[in-house]
């Protein structure tokens, strides 16, 4: 009686595994190859038309993974003035399609960029304004029941952040993109659209260890570099190293690089090197632990990184370097 049964079952277990896929892969278009948009649902018939335009300081949330999955909403998130608290301005329904697609595709990492204005004020007892707003962002995930390593947040300043009118609220706060799983978590300045190419690939920009080169960039007309969790994590490690007496006679090495060769550039390129090595007595690495050197154009970046970035003529490099009697301070 049970042989007789199991073509049914067989069938029964078919069945449901074909509807399982139709309507994640079909309806919700969440499997990997498919473009998603969503789209809000309209129930009033006289209310189906284009939606009103957004006010010039709010730029529309985009969320992609190119060529798998795309969102694009008539909103975006916004923060209070130094305040770290989200609101997602009734963009629950955008991160219910994001925490969909995570769950469907296990192997994809969100990375959430969170940035702050050099005018605000931090209440947090964190350095990094922008990394507290990303963890609010992630925890907001955590709390659907994805896993934690399927996140990585980073903070990140941005001068060009959108204010309200009454100046009480900002814009365009949060960036999100997906990488594989096992990525080195270097990120293209392709995959940032609410980043600038200079602060996207700052933002870039990962800390594994001192011996390994981090890269820092500079906004048109700014003597600071830019600031992210990432390079604040590699100074500090970096003055703690150098306090280790045991490696007194190392140094950190600063190497100025500029996009193309000639005189200017190359004054451009130790101009940067030398504002560094003085930016980092914040860190409590001070001159004499820091030795110069000059590439121009020298060594460019790859051209697979320039593409969006055109207008970036210098950027420094620091190490610490693992053999220091190579370098000539």
């Amino acid at each position: 009686m049970f042989t007789s049964r199991t073509p049914w079952i067989i069938l029964l277990l078919a069945w449901m595994a074909v509807s399982a896929w139709w309507h994640v892969c079909k309806v919700k278009q969440l499997c990997p190859g498919e473009i998603t948009k969503v789209i809000p649902v309209v129930t009033d018939q006289d209310s189906i038309k284009a939606p009103p335009p957004l006010p010039a300081h709010i730029q529309p949330l985009v969320i992609q993974d190119p060529g798998h999955f795309m969102l694009k909403a008539n909103d975006n998130i916004s923060f209070a003035v130094s305040s770290p608290d989200i609101n997602l301005n009734s963009l629950e329904f955008v991160i219910d399609s994001v925490a969909d697609y995570l769950r469907v595709n296990p192997d994809r990492r969100l990375i959430i960029i969170g940035a702050y204005s050099p005018k605000e004020q931090n209440p947090t007892p964190y350095e990094n304004l922008g990394v507290v707003r990303a963890d609010h962002l992630k925890q907001y995930f955590l709390n659907m029941g994805l896993p934690d390593s399927q996140f990585e947040t980073r903070g990140i300043e941005k001068g060009s952040l959108s204010f309200t009118p009454a100046g009480d609220s900002l814009y365009g706060v949060l960036s999100l993109a997906f990488m594989a799983a096992d990525s080195t978590g270097r990120l293209g300045p392709n995959v940032m659209p609410d980043l600038s190419a200079i602060e996207a690939l700052a933002a870039a920009e990962k800390y594994r260890s001192v011996f390994d080169p981090v890269s820092l960039y500079f906004r048109e007309g700014s003597a600071t570099y830019i600031h992210t969790n990432e390079t604040n994590r590699f100074f500090k490690e970096v003055a703690r190293y150098l306090r280790d007496d045991r490696n007194r006679f190392k140094k950190l090495l600063v190497t100025g690089h500029t996009s193309q060769p000639g005189k200017d550039n190359q004054y451009l390129a130790r101009q940067g090197a030398e504002r560094v090595r003085s930016q980092v007595k914040e860190f409590g690495i001070v001159y004499g632990q820091t030795t110069m050197r000059v590439v121009g154009g020298e060594q460019p970046r790859p051209s697979a990184t320039m593409a969006n970035s055109q207008s970036i003529r210098n950027w420094v490099t620091v190490v610490i370097p693992r053999d220091t009697l190579r370098i000539n301070p």
